[in-house]
C-alpha cells in the first residue's frame, strides 16, 4: 500500500514547478513534526493528509511541540506547506467534476471559496508566526489587513496599522522576520500601503496616515488598497477606527465636502481609461493588465459613488446591480468576465508558473495552455485545439470588458460635472455671479485647488468644459496673461510639474490655448516651450510619448500641427531614446516620420492630410504603409453603394477621395516616379467623378420624379492637367457636352452638374467648366461647339487646344467616336495646318513675353522651356498626326514611332517633362501650391533637387526651338 506522502507527491505532480518548495519543506520537517506531536500526545490534533477545517488551531499545536524557535518555525512552515497543497488539490479535484466553459457562475463561487480558504490559511500562519516572534510584553495594538485579491497566491499585499506607541520597533522587527519565513515556506509579502506612509517601518499609525493623505490625493492605487482593506489578524477595534477615519473619507457624501472622493475617482478612472485604450499585445496575454485591473478599478470607483462597503469584487457587483440597475446588463457582463479571468489566472499560475505575462508564441506555451484549457472543460474540435477555443474566449471577454467600461466612465464623468470641487470655481466665473472670492484670478484659483489632485490623470470633464465654454477659456487665458512674467512662468511650471503624470491632459490643454485666439499665441509659445524643455528632462520620455501616440494618435497629430519647425525639431529629439520596448519600436518610427512630415510638407498637402485624418484617424498609423491606405480607400469606396441617402453617399465618396489624395501624396514624397504618381492620381479622380455623376443623377431623378435618360447623348471630358493625367492640380477643368436638342435633358443634366460642382469644391479643388462662358450653361451642346469653331477667330486655337487635349472621363464609346467625327476631325485635324501655324506663333509669342517678365523666370509651368511649352509642342504633333492619346508619359513612345528621326530630341523632352513635373509635384507638397519657385525658401536637400532646373529648361527651350523650325 502506498504511503500518504507518496500519494501527495504524485497528485502534486500536476502542479507547476514552483510548488516543489512545499514538497521540499514537507520532506525536510514532516517526520520530526510527527515525532514531536507523538511525544506530546497531540498527533491526533493535526491533520496531515487532508485539508483542515481549523488550520489556526492545528498550527498552534504544531508550534507548541517545537523545542526551540528554529524548530517551531520549521514546523509552522511544514504544516503550512501541507495544508497549502491539500487546499489547492482539493479544489482541483472539485473543478474536474464541474469544469465547462459555460460554468462561470460555478467558477465565481469556486474562486470566492478558494480566496477565503487561502486567506484563512495565511492568516493562521501569520498569527502563529507573530505569536512566536512577538512576545506579550513587547506587543501593542495593531492589525494586519489584506489589501489585494484574496485568491492571489503568488504574493500577499498587506497593510499594517498600529497605535503609534513605542513598541512599534518590536512589531516591525517581528514583521521583518515573519516576511522572511513566509518567503521561505509560503509566498512573498508586499507592504505597498505602509511604504507609502512610512519609509522606515512596516507599519504606520492612523495619525500618520492622516498627515500624509490630508495634503494630496497621492498614489490612487494606495487609496484603492485602503478601500479594499480586509482585516486578517489583529485588533478589530483599531481596524474599525481606521475604516471610519481614513477609508470612509473616500466615499461620496452627497452635498458634503468630497475632494478625497474626487481625487480617488480622477486617479483610478484615468488608470482604467489608459488600460482600455492600450492596444493588446500581439504575442502575449496578461489577464491582470488586459482585464482584471480594469474591472477592479472601475468597481472601486463605482463602489465609492454608491457607498458600497464590500471588498470582494463579486460582492461589489451584486450591490451595484441593486443600486445602479440602469447599468444592470453591464454589471452582468463584467461579472462573467471577472469569473473567467480569475479562474483562468488561478489555474494557469497553479499548474504552470506564477507569472502574469503569458508569451503565447514561446515554445511549449500551447502545451501549457492546453493543460489549462482541459481543466476548464475545453476540448479539441476538428482541427481546432482546446487551447485555441480558450484563447478565443479570452479575447472575447477582453473585448467585452473594453466595450462596457466606456459607458461606466461616462457615468463617472457625468458625476464629476455635477459634483466636482471645480464646479464651484467655474460657477463663480458665470456672468452675474454674486459669489465673493478671495482670489480673483481664475488661473491661480484653479491652480490652488488643483494642488491637492497632483498625480491624478482623469481631467476630461474639466478640459471639455473649458473647450466648450469659450468664455470660460477666455477668462482663464486672460487671467493667466494678466500675471507678471515671473508669476506666469511660476504658474505654468507648476501646471507642467503636476500634470507631467498625465501627458494627455497637458498636451490637450496646450492645443486648446493655441487654438483660443491670436492674442494667446505668446502664451502658447511660453507654455509649449516650457513643456518641451520639461520633456527633455523626463525619464523614459520616448516611451511615454510613444505610448501616448499609440493610444491617442489624433491628439499627437493635432499637437504636431500647431508646432513650428523649431518645436518639431525639439519634439523629435525627445524620441531618440534607443532603449525601447520592441512593441513600441514601430510606433516610434511612425511618430518620427509624422514629425518629419509636418516639418517638410506644405500647407497645401497638410490641408488634405488634415481632412484624411479627421475622416479616419487610424490613417495616421499607416503613413508609412500606403498599401494599407489603399485598402482603406477601397473599403470606403465599397461602402458607398450600400449607404442610404444621397448626402451620406456623397460624404463617404469624398472621404475616399481624401484618403487617396493622402496616399498618392505620401508616395510622391517618398520618391515615386511621375508616371506612377500621375496614374494613381488619375485613377482615383476618375473613379470619384464617375461615381459622383451616378449619385447626383439619381438624386436629381428622385427630386424630379422622372428618369434622366442621357444614354449616348452626354459625356464629361477632363481638360487641362486632369486630361493630361497629371496629379496635384489646383483646379478641375471639365467640358460637359450634350449631343441633343432636348431642353429637358439639358436642364436635368445641368442640375446634375451643379450638384457635382458643390461636391468637387468641398475637396478643395475649384471646378472650371470650359465653354460655359460662351453659352451660359455648364452643359454645352455639341452643336454649339461646332458653331463656335466655324467662326474664324484669332484666339480660336485656344478652345481647340482644350478639346484636342481633352480626355473623356464619363461617356460611351459611341459618344467619343461621334465627338471626334463631328468636332475634332472637321475643325482640328482637317485644318491642322492652320492650327499648327497658330500654335507655333503662340509659342514664340509666349516665350518672348516670358523672357521679359521676371515673375516667370522661375516658373515651372509658364516660364520659357517649362511644362506649357512641352505640352503645346505635343498638341502640335497630335494635330499633325491625328492623335487622340492624352498628353502623358506614354505619348512620347508614340511620337518616337512617328518621328524616328527626332528620337533623341523626343527622349530629351520626355526626361525634361518628367523632371519638371516631378519638381512641380514635390514643390507643391513640400513648399507651396505655386508654380513659381522661391529658391530662398528651399533647404539644402530641396535645393539639391532643383540644381538642374535652369539647365533642363534651357535644354527644353533649345530642343523645342529646333523642332518648331522644322515644323514651320
Amino acid at each position: 500500500m502506498r504511503k500518504p506522502l507518496d500519494i501527495l507527491k504524485e497528485e502534486s505532480s500536476i502542479l507547476g514547478n514552483h510548488n516543489r518548495k512545499y514538497l521540499l519543506a514537507i520532506d525536510s520537517y514532516l517526520d520530526c513534526l510527527k515525532a514531536r506531536l507523538e511525544e506530546k500526545g497531540k498527533v491526533d490534533q493535526v491533520h496531515f493528509w487532508h485539508y483542515a477545517t481549523d488550520p489556526k488551531s492545528e498550527m498552534s499545536s504544531a508550534l507548541d511541540v517545537g523545542r526551540d524557535e528554529r524548530e517551531k518555525l520549521n514546523f509552522l512552515g511544514c504544516y503550512y506547506a501541507l495544508q497549502y497543497l491539500h487546499m489547492n488539490l482539493s479544489f482541483i479535484n472539485v473543478l474536474k467534476l464541474v469544469s465547462s466553459p459555460n460554468n462561470l457562475e460555478i467558477y465565481k463561487v469556486f474562486m470566492k471559496n478558494i480566496g477565503n480558504n487561502f486567506r484563512s490559511l495565511t492568516a493562521s500562519y501569520m498569527d502563529n508566526l507573530l505569536r512566536l516572534l512577538l512576545p506579550e510584553n513587547e506587543r501593542l495594538e495593531f492589525f494586519i489587513a489584506s489589501v489585494g485579491t484574496r485568491a492571489d497566491q503568488d504574493d500577499i499585499d498587506i497593510g499594517i496599522v498600529d497605535d503609534g506607541s513605542q513598541n512599534r520597533k518590536y512589531l516591525n522587527c517581528a514583521i521583518g522576520r515573519m516576511a522572511k519565513e513566509m518567503m521561505k515556506f509560503a509566498c512573498s509579502i508586499h507592504f505597498h500601503l505602509s511604504e507609502h506612509i512610512s519609509e522606515s517601518t512596516y507599519s504606520a499609525s492612523i495619525p500618520e496616515y492622516r498627515t500624509v493623505l490630508d495634503k494630496a490625493i497621492g498614489d490612487f492605487i494606495i487609496i484603492s488598497e485602503i478601500l479594499g482593506a480586509k482585516r486578517i489578524i489583529g485588533s478589530s477595534e483599531l481596524f474599525d477606527k481606521f475604516y471610519k477615519e481614513i477609508s470612509q473619507r473616500y466615499f461620496f457624501r452627497g452635498n458634503e465636502h468630497n475632494k478625497f472622493n474626487e481625487g480617488f475617482i480622477r486617479g483610478i478612472t484615468g488608470e482604467v481609461k489608459s488600460l482600455i485604450i492600450r492596444p493588446l499585445a500581439r504575442k502575449k496575454i496578461n489577464p491582470k493588465d488586459d482585464a482584471l485591473r480594469i474591472i477592479k478599478g472601475i468597481l472601486s470607483a463605482k463602489k465609492t459613488l454608491f457607498n458600497i462597503h464590500e471588498t470582494n469584487s463579486w460582492d461589489i457587483i451584486d450591490k451595484l446591480k441593486e443600486k445602479d440597475n440602469f447599468r444592470l446588463s453591464y454589471y452582468s457582463e463584467l461579472e462573467r468576465a471577472l469569473s473567467f479571468f480569475e479562474i483562468f489566472r488561478y489555474i494557469y499560475q497553479l499548474l504552470v508558473v506564477q507569472e502574469e505575462e503569458i508569451r503565447i508564441n514561446e515554445t511549449g506555451m500551447f502545451d501549457n495552455l492546453a493543460t489549462v484549457a482541459r481543466f476548464l472543460g475545453y476540448e479539441d474540435v476538428g482541427v481546432l485545439r482546446a487551447s485555441d477555443h480558450l484563447l478565443v474566449h479570452y479575447y472575447e471577454y477582453v473585448k467585452m470588458v473594453r466595450r462596457v467600461i466606456p459607458g461606466m466612465i461616462e457615468d463617472i464623468e457625468y458625476h464629476l460635472r455635477k459634483n466636482s470641487v471645480f464646479v464651484e470655481i467655474f460657477s463663480q466665473e458665470k456672468e452675474g455671479s454674486s459669489i465673493e472670492r478671495a482670489e480673483k484670478n481664475l488661473a491661480l484659483r484653479f491652480m490652488k485647488t488643483f494642488r491637492f489632485f497632483k498625480g491624478t490623470t482623469y481631467w476630461e470633464d474639466i478640459l471639455d468644459t473649458l473647450n466648450s465654454d469659450r468664455t470660460l477659456l477666455k477668462n482663464y487665458t486672460s487671467d493667466l496673461n494678466s500675471l507678471t512674467e515671473q508669476q506666469k512662468y511660476s504658474v505654468i511650471k507648476r501646471y507642467i510639474d503636476w500634470i507631467n503624470y498625465d501627458l494627455y491632459s497637458l498636451i490637450k490643454l496646450i492645443i486648446m490655448i493655441a487654438e483660443s485666439g491670436n492674442e494667446n499665441i505668446p502664451l502658447f509659445g511660453l507654455f509649449n516651450r516650457m513643456f518641451l524643455e520639461s520633456m527633455m528632462k523626463t525619464s523614459e520620455i520616448t516611451k511615454r510619448l510613444t505610448n501616448i501616440f499609440l493610444c491617442y494618435r489624433k491628439l499627437i497629430y493635432n499637437y504636431l500641427s500647431i508646432l513650428d519647425n523649431e518645436g518639431l525639431e525639439y519634439f523629435n529629439s525627445c524620441l531618440s531614446d534607443k532603449f525601447l520596448d520592441k512593441e513600441l519600436v514601430k510606433e516610434r518610427q511612425t511618430l518620427r516620420y509624422l514629425t518629419k512630415l509636418f516639418k517638410k510638407t506644405s500647407a497645401y498637402f497638410r490641408r488634405f492630410m488634415d481632412r484624411a485624418v479627421d475622416i479616419y484617424p487610424e490613417s495616421i498609423r499607416y503613413i508609412q504603409e500606403t498599401h494599407r491606405l489603399k485598402e482603406i480607400a477601397r473599403g470606403i469606396l465599397g461602402e458607398v453603394k450600400s449607404l442610404e441617402g444621397f448626402k451620406a453617399k456623397k460624404k463617404v465618396l469624398g472621404e475616399y477621395y481624401d484618403i487617396e489624395f493622402l496616399r498618392v501624396g505620401l508616395e510622391t514624397l517618398e520618391g515615386a516616379s511621375v508616371e506612377k504618381t500621375n496614374a494613381a492620381f488619375s485613377e482615383f479622380c476618375d473613379n470619384y467623378i464617375n461615381i459622383l455623376v451616378d449619385i447626383c443623377k439619381d438624386e436629381i431623378e428622385k427630386e424630379y420624379g422622372e428618369k434622366v435618360f442621357t444614354g449616348d447623348l452626354l459625356a464629361i471630358f477632363a481638360a487641362g492637367g486632369h486630361a493630361r493625367e497629371q496629379a496635384f492640380n489646383d483646379d478641375y477643368d471639365l467640358i460637359v457636352i450634350l449631343d441633343s436638342k432636348d431642353e429637358k435633358i439639358r436642364e436635368l443634366s445641368t442640375r446634375v452638374i451643379a450638384l457635382m460642382n458643390t461636391e468637387i469644391t468641398k475637396r478643395g479643388t475649384i471646378p472650371h467648366y470650359r465653354f460655359a462662358e460662351y453659352f451660359g450653361n455648364y452643359v454645352v451642346l455639341m452643336k454649339e461647339i461646332c458653331t463656335l469653331f466655324k467662326k474664324e477667330r484669332e484666339s480660336g486655337f485656344i478652345e481647340k487646344s482644350q478639346v484636342l487635349g481633352s480626355r473623356m472621363v464619363v461617356g460611351s464609346e459611341k459618344f467619343r467616336k461621334n465627338f471626334e467625327k463631328k468636332v475634332i476631325h472637321p475643325y482640328i485635324f482637317d485644318k491642322r495646318d492652320m492650327y499648327i501655324k497658330d500654335m507655333i506663333n503662340e509659342i514664340h509669342s509666349r516665350q518672348e513675353e516670358a523672357q521679359k517678365d521676371t515673375n516667370l523666370s522661375n516658373n515651372i509651368k509658364e516660364g520659357v522651356g517649362g511644362l506649357r511649352d512641352i505640352e503645346m509642342l505635343i498638341l502640335i504633333y497630335k494635330a499633325k498626326y491625328g492623335i487622340r492619346e492624352p498628353i502623358n508619359a506614354r505619348i512620347f513612345d508614340t511620337l518616337i514611332k512617328l518621328e524616328p528621326n527626332h528620337k533623341k530630341e523626343i527622349e530629351f523632352l520626355r526626361k525634361g517633362f518628367n523632371y519638371l513635373k516631378n519638381l512641380r509635384d514635390v514643390y507643391r507638397l513640400t513648399v507651396a501650391a505655386n508654380d513659381s519657385i522661391d529658391f530662398d525658401s528651399l533647404d539644402a536637400n530641396r535645393k539639391n533637387l532643383f540644381r538642374d532646373f535652369e539647365k533642363t529648361r534651357n535644354g527644353v527651350y533649345k530642343t523645342i526651338k529646333k523642332l518648331l523650325k522644322e515644323l514651320s
